[in-house]
């Protein structure tokens, strides 16, 4: 850089001349922006099932350090940002600082985000409020999330949301962002990493000044720059300490793991009168390739199944006995199914990871075994497979059991337009081969259904069941099917909705009687159902579980039992329940306080 040299004259006039134009021009206007600025509060919108981003929500209150986590997000599938069904949560108080009197040019929200599997329409939405969340803009829609984190900015230098604003609603105590998370499902997962927003906005110079004073004699003219600290990426140290990342080991009552873990079973549970015992203790198995079960295992005593899945053959206590009494291997893919495909991951239809090597793992301690078709990543297929030939589909489902010794189950997760009929025709094609058996003696006679967690979602579906499907003996209609798996819920309140029906609902969604379901929770590593039974959801959901009342449907009093998901690995960012994270201080423990039969026992028919 070349620096000229003036003389005193030439300096004085040069002064002389830029005060003049001071005092004759307005000050100069510049356009500026905050940066991006993260909230420090939060809170739960409203709607959906009413706990938002349920794990660990200030983790969005900086950029990396863990995600918060919305798990099996809203009551029903839509894509109407807007809707009451779908789960929301506000972020505030995000120190915005723009100077008082600024014109707002435009306001720009920028989420990190993802979502557990590209399906269903996944997105977020986003909304601003001016009044602490009595009003709210009109919302912005990110694209469909992917399922690696992405950045998506909604809004932007010249993008006022649709309205004016002024300084005083961007201040702490009236400015909200809302995040909405949509989908045509209630069973996507939704992270989010970071909810940050920026500000532009029209300023003066901090350093224009006008005064009287006299010029200032210096060598070289004064520098009359706006101070611009516009970092784009500002340090985020609102999370003090290490963010945990939120796993899908979520409830909508959380578990507290206590540091010091005693794992007392307490009494042997002995059911009262009005209750019935535990009778279903069992998982949803993933595998270790996330449901797909594409990967051959090593079964033989100390290869890698073993070692994964050893807490589930043996409880730990020196008994010999398993963990639970029923696994479910989760997932045949419909169309294999019905095509008999055999290629790199499928062997005449099933996955190559559930050989008979696999099933007898487990038959071998006396778990009963079953096989469940569908799943959410499934449902097209489901479709398809019901479309080409439902028949078929029921009668090659029946060769499995028969082949493998195994049960069936019928995950179809269909929220709107059901394909009922199709459904109803697998399960003749089925029970054309192995009719129904009451003493549930004949393994491959076992066929069940997995329904909502409440009666809000697959109403269709759970209304035909419910009033055809899974009657009880006392009604002299003859069951159908087994019972049903209440999908993974916040817990008895769901459940309730099953035993109660929808006498609202046009048709109404009939009550389904106690007997004939089981009620869904969360099994993680690292996570109480899993290594703390004193404080687990298993423990203090027992008494309802146990003394749940007929309301219209049935005759006895308790559910079956529990189901969790899932064993294994179901997901990259699940916490696995394998070393060091297995399950016997959580699930072995309930087996044993329970005294879950093993062999399973008949099941209650009223």
């Amino acid at each position: 850089m070349f620096r000229h040299k003036l003389n005193k004259s030439l300096g004085l006039i040069a002064a002389v001349s830029i005060l003049a134009v001071s005092f004759l021009m307005p000050l100069p206007v510049f356009a500026l922006d905050t940066g991006y600025k993260s909230p420090t509060a939060q809170a739960t919108g409203p709607g959906g099932d009413g706990n938002g981003f349920e794990s660990i929500p200030t983790n969005a209150f900086a950029d990396a350090g863990g995600v918060a986590f919305d798990l099996d997000s809203g009551t029903v599938g839509t894509l109407i940002c807007t809707d009451p069904a779908r789960d929301k949560h506000d972020f505030y108080n995000y120190a915005l600082g723009v100077p008082s009197g600024s014109t707002i040019n435009g306001i720009e929200v920028r989420l990190d985000a993802f979502v557990d599997l590209v399906k269903n329409g996944a997105a977020m939405c986003v909304q601003l409020s001016w009044d602490g969340g009595t009003s709210w803009t009109a919302a912005k829609t990110t694209p469909g999330l992917t399922v690696t984190e992405a950045t998506y900015l909604l809004g932007g230098s010249t993008d006022t949301w649709g309205r004016t604003w002024t300084t005083t609603d961007l201040a702490d105590v009236n400015f909200r962002v809302r995040v909405v998370d949509i989908a045509t499902a209630t069973v996507r997962d939704f992270s989010l990493d970071w909810a940050a927003v920026k500000v532009y906005y029209n300023g003066t110079s901090a350093t224009a000044t006008n005064t009287s004073t006299g010029p200032t004699n210096t060598s070289a003219p004064p520098t009359n720059t706006p101070t611009r600290t516009n970092t784009p990426l500002p340090t985020n140290t609102s999370t003090p300490g290490p963010s945990p990342t939120a796993t899908r080991t979520n409830t909508a009552v959380p578990p507290t793991n206590t540091p010091t873990k005693t794992n007392t079973p307490g009494p042997t549970n002995t059911p009262s009168a009005g209750s019935s015992p535990i009778t279903i203790f069992g998982v949803w198995h993933c595998g270790n390739h996330y449901c797909d079960w594409s990967l051959v295992r090593d079964t033989s005593p100390g290869g890698e199944f073993d070692l994964a899945n050893h807490w589930i053959i043996d409880r730990g206590d020196g008994s010999g006995k398993p963990s639970v009494n029923i696994v479910v291997l989760s997932f045949l893919e419909p169309l294999k199914l019905l095509n008999r495909t055999t290629d790199a991951n499928f062997v005449n239809g099933i996955p190559r990871g559930i050989d008979a090597n696999v099933v007898n793992y487990f038959k071998s301690k006396g778990i009963r075994v079953m096989m469940s078709i569908g799943g959410i990543t499934y449902t097209d297929e489901w479709e398809a497979a019901m479309t080409a030939n439902a028949t078929q589909l029921g009668l090659n489902a029946a060769d499995v059991a028969t082949q493998f010794g195994v049960g069936i189950e019928i995950d179809y997760e269909q929220g709107n337009n059901a394909n009922i009929a199709g459904v109803e025709t697998f399960i003749n094609a089925y029970r054309s081969v192995h009719p129904y058996d009451a003493s549930g003696n004949d393994p491959t006679a076992r066929l069940t259904i997995d329904v909502a967690a409440g009666d809000r979602w697959l109403i269709g579906l759970n209304r035909y069941a419910t009033q055809y499907w899974l009657q009880t003996s006392d009604t002299g209609i003859p069951p159908v099917l087994d019972y049903s798996n209440a999908m993974v819920t916040g817990g008895p309140s769901d459940w309730q909705e099953h035993l109660d029906g929808k006498d609202n609902y046009n048709p109404p969604v009939p009550p389904l009687a106690p007997a004939k379901f089981t009620g869904g929770l969360w099994l993680k590593g690292a996570m109480a159902n899993c290594d703390d039974f004193a404080a687990s959801l298993q423990n203090s959901y027992a008494t309802f579980v146990q003394t749940a009342a007929p309301n219209g449907a049935g005759v006895s009093h308790g559910m079956l039992g529990y189901m969790f998901w899932a064993a294994e690995c179901p997901n990259t960012r699940a916490t696995c329940s394998t070393p060091p994270n297995t399950c016997e201080g959580g699930m072995g423990v309930a087996a044993k306080t329970f005294n879950i039969p093993i062999p399973m026992t008949a099941l209650r028919q009223q």
